[in-house]
């Protein structure tokens, strides 16, 4: 990992943060490892993360202005990982169809792996308005059962 520059960690767990103790008398106990830049979302697995076209956006033209390689994953490398990485790619100008259709091509089959992700790549490549498809009150409780 120490020869990217940046992670972007779909987990939502740092790789490197030994503890969070918020007590400032004993906050030398905290702190971070040895790779301090780690962009941390809170992406639930098989979910999306709420964050518009204007992050991604932004971290490319951040990625571009520094030069700087970015290493992208989550705990499987699949869903959120693949989902990111075509939004990215839509960020770039690539459509949505393009970019969903490359990564599975060429980086995984198995990547993006709901109707919700896909949407959401639509979403941030501007070609439907709402970042999450419409579900049934039957299809939202159906989601939660635990087989």
């Amino acid at each position: 990992m120490n020869r990217f520059d940046l992670l972007l960690n779909l987990s939502g767990d740092s790789l490197f943060r030994r503890h969070i103790i918020p007590v400032p008398a004993l906050a030398q106990w905290e702190g971070d490892g040895p790779m301090s830049r780690e962009i941390v979302l809170d992406w639930p697995d098989m979910g999306i993360v709420e964050l518009p076209r204007a992050f991604w956006v932004k971290l490319v033209e951040q990625l571009t202005v520094t030069n700087a390689s970015m290493l992208v994953f989550c705990v499987g490398g699949h869903g959120r990982t693949g989902t990111a990485i075509a939004s990215l790619m839509v960020a770039c100008g690539w459509t949505s169809s393009d970019a969903i259709g490359w990564v599975r091509a060429h980086y995984c089959g198995r990547a993006i792996e709901t109707d919700e992700q896909e949407q959401y790549i639509r979403w941030i490549a501007g070609e439907v308005t709402e970042a999450s498809p419409k579900k049934t009150r039957k299809e939202r409780r159906l989601k939660r059962l635990p087989f």
